[in-house]
């Protein structure tokens, strides 16, 4: 006999014979075979005909001529950096004080601490012993263990976004720490 627990919207627990599994699992590679269909179809000519309209340049362009040079001397400037805003829209900073701003919010060591090294194959091997052991006991099953082991995990980066709303001169800056594919 088992039982379903819900502990949050996403993952459901099994509960039966006194061990937990979830419904965990790595993304499907599940592709579906091409059958036909009226909407697949019109979506594909669609398509086709805009890949047509780029080989052909008839597509025009929705800036003028000083519009293109400025964006042009934009992306040239290698002073600046350009960044979402926190709150929505685009900043451009000068490359100095972002720069700045970064080294101020790596500086609070309340909240950081500087590392010898990167610790992410050390903590990698510590989590494979880990879920070897899960494994072997029971606890984890099969599809649980192969969603938890990532075998090449990244390093995570910090960037911050910068509060314009809360001065516009000189914002502050939001960390992120960006962590996709890490296991840290």
């Amino acid at each position: 006999m088992c039982k379903y627990l819900q502990i949050n919207p996403i993952v459901d627990v099994k509960v039966g014979d006194s061990k937990i599994y979830t419904s965990l699992r790595n993304k499907s590679t599940f592709y579906p075979v091409n059958k036909d269909n009226e909407c697949i179809e019109a979506f594909k000519r669609g398509v086709l005909k805009g890949l047509d309209n780029l080989e052909s340049g008839t597509i025009k362009d929705n800036l003028s001529k000083k519009e293109k040079e400025a964006l042009k001397q934009i992306e040239q400037n290698k002073g600046i950096v350009i960044k979402p805003a926190d709150k929505g829209g685009i900043v451009i900073l000068n490359k100095n004080d972002s720069n700045s701003e970064m080294l101020r919010i790596l500086s609070d060591t309340g909240t950081y601490t500087k590392l010898r090294g990167d610790p992410v194959m050390d903590y990698r091997k510590k989590l494979v012993a880990l879920l070897d052991r899960g494994l072997a006991q029971g606890v984890l099953n099969k599809k649980e263990y192969q969603y938890l082991n990532n075998p090449h995990p990244k390093t995570p980066t910090i960037y911050y976004l910068p509060k314009v709303h809360k001065n516009a001169e000189r914002p502050p800056g939001r960390p992120i720490i960006s962590g996709i594919d890490s296991i840290i």
